[in-house]
């Protein structure tokens, strides 16, 4: 099983916030937040895009919260897992896309989503692509991109 979404670059706070009573999410996992201001897990296709579970939901202290990892603002990017079958030639750099679950794990790049909203994530990071594929990618919040290129600029 994979380990999730991974803060990678730039400055990352941890929160503490109310989850939603039938949220079940593990270590890693994308986290989003209601339409009631509510933490519950990441609905792909959609761009309410929170942080990064920090803890499984069963282990919440108190019950109740949940801590979670946020990006803090420009040069923030994160780690995502590149799902079994994807070819290094089906990814561009600069190319946007979502996240969904595989295996119980809401942590992996998807390209099916068509809408802007539901493609928060763009990739910055090299591609390389093996049994365990990871790649680097900003976070995109109402057309801002938060991450960083050493050689390129995203707008």
């Amino acid at each position: 099983m994979s380990r999730g979404l991974i803060p990678a670059q730039g400055r990352w706070i941890q929160r503490t916030w109310d989850i939603t009573a039938a949220s079940t999410f593990s270590e890693g996992d994308a986290l989003g937040i209601t339409t009631l201001g509510q933490v519950s897990l990441y609905s792909g296709g959609t761009g309410n895009f929170l942080g990064i579970a920090t803890h499984r939901s069963a282990d919440s202290l108190p019950a109740g919260k949940v801590v979670f990892e946020a990006p803090a603002g420009a040069g923030c990017t994160v780690m995502v897992n590149v799902p079994t079958g994807v070819a290094a030639s089906a990814l561009s750099f600069g190319e946007t896309f979502g996240i969904y679950a595989v295996g119980g794990s809401t942590s992996f790049l998807t390209k099916s989503y068509t809408s802007t909203t539901g493609r928060p994530f763009t990739i910055v990071g090299a591609i390389s692509l093996s049994p365990t594929s990871r790649i680097e990618a900003a976070i995109k919040y109402d057309a801002v991109v938060y991450g960083s290129a050493l050689s390129s600029l995203l707008v």
